[in-house]
């Protein structure tokens, strides 16, 4: 399996697996409350948007480049509202790493690190509507 799969493979898991809560709003007062149901995605689409190289450390007298990394997309709907702070906060306390696997075209360790979140949460003007996630995270590759 390529890193690409890889870690959209990955990034689509712990989308699945959450935690997510629903979060709903006092009628009257607007006042969003967290509850204790895990709400999981309706959609979890991820797909690299960037990749970025740099000279490479060993080849001193040519001019080669290594792959440093790639920069993906991770989009969430949900079918109601929902808090992704614990999610946020499990990935980002512990980023998850795809170790080395030579035989499977993988020579380097890779690290997900959560780059950044945009959120949509429609549901006070939209009830028809859930929150909508989109993650950028970096797939950072470790030196040879």
């Amino acid at each position: 399996m390529t890193y690409r799969s890889e870690v959209q493979t990955r990034l689509r898991s712990l989308a699945m697996a959450g935690p997510f809560y629903e979060v709903t709003y006092d009628p009257s007062t607007k006042v969003p409350s967290v509850g204790s149901t895990h709400i999981a995605p309706s959609s979890a689409v991820t797909d690299e948007i960037s990749s970025n190289w740099a000279p490479a450390r060993r080849n001193r007298r040519d001019f080669a480049l290594d792959r440093e990394g790639w920069t993906f997309l991770l989009k969430l709907e949900f079918q109601r509202g929902v808090s992704a702070e614990a999610f946020e906060e499990a990935v980002a306390s512990s980023p998850p790493v795809i170790v080395r696997d030579a035989a499977s075209g993988r020579p380097k360790q890779l690290t997900l690190i959560l780059l950044d979140a945009k959120y949509e949460h429609p549901l006070q003007q939209q009830p028809n509507r859930g929150s909508q996630i989109d993650y950028t995270f970096e797939a950072r590759l470790s030196p040879a």
